[in-house]
């Protein structure tokens, strides 16, 4: 696998015990927190209001960077149809 990846061993073995980057446990954290949010809303939330929920939580972060990670793991809002 390493000759089609066209990587040495040592690095392919380093890279596989590695523990996560800080943006990485930072952005797992967040989703964590977009997921709870999300759930409280039941389901009707999308990215500006999530956004708006973590700010006053505490969580800085911005509205791109939430509807990034929601459109990543599938998390979308429940879109009422308005009839009439």
């Amino acid at each position: 696998m390493c000759e089609v990846l066209n990587v040495s061993s040592s690095c392919f073995y380093r890279w596989l015990i590695s523990p996560e980057s800080p943006s990485e446990q930072r952005s797992k954290a967040l989703l964590d927190k977009i997921q709870q949010v999300h759930s409280d809303s039941k389901y009707i939330y999308g990215s500006p209001r999530i956004t708006a929920e973590l700010h006053k939580k505490g969580e800085m972060v911005s509205r791109s960077y939430v509807a990034r990670l929601m459109k990543k793991h599938g998390i979308r809002s429940k879109v009422k149809k308005n009839i009439g």
